[in-house]
């Protein structure tokens, strides 16, 4: 290769003197050292808070149920309602419940799963009511029991 290059030179190794050094900034603490950490006192704060008006999730048991409050509500309509107007009747009929449209919708679907309701489509509308005597979800019941007998 060197007679390629036509040079008769031998590489020369970089001296000290032509190497420039990089400083290395200090370390912001010793790596065996780390300063003590604060133990969290959230559950002790928490604990002596007093809570506030609203409902915070538990219920004593002279409150009604979601599933009691909705179907309550839908007994007394003559027609399928959305979960918003459930929603809003909830309210009115008792405003020291926080409702929720979002809890509404889930106790409705709840309610549609096990039976108890039925749901009704109109367009990209849902509406909800009360599960009649001879719905189909009893009579495929009805009709898968009946010829085990």
């Amino acid at each position: 290769m060197q007679a390629v290059l036509d040079t008769t030179a031998e590489p020369v190794a970089p001296t000290a003197k032509d190497r420039t050094t990089a400083t290395v900034p200090a370390a912001r603490r010793a790596k065996g050292k780390s300063a003590p950490r604060k133990r969290s006192t959230k559950s002790k704060t928490n604990a002596a808070k007093p809570t506030s008006g609203k409902n915070t999730g538990s219920r004593t048991a002279a409150e009604p149920t979601w599933r009691e409050l909705v179907g309550e509500y839908l007994s007394g309509q003559r027609e399928p309602k959305s979960s918003a107007e459930v929603a809003a009747g909830l309210t009115e009929a008792h405003p020291q419940r926080g409702v929720q449209v979002a809890v509404v919708r889930n106790t409705l679907e709840q309610g549609v799963a096990q039976g108890l309701l039925e749901r009704h489509k109109q367009g990209r509308s849902v509406f909800y009511s009360l599960a009649s005597p001879g719905s189909s979800a009893d009579a495929a019941r009805d009709g898968a029991e009946a010829p085990a007998q």
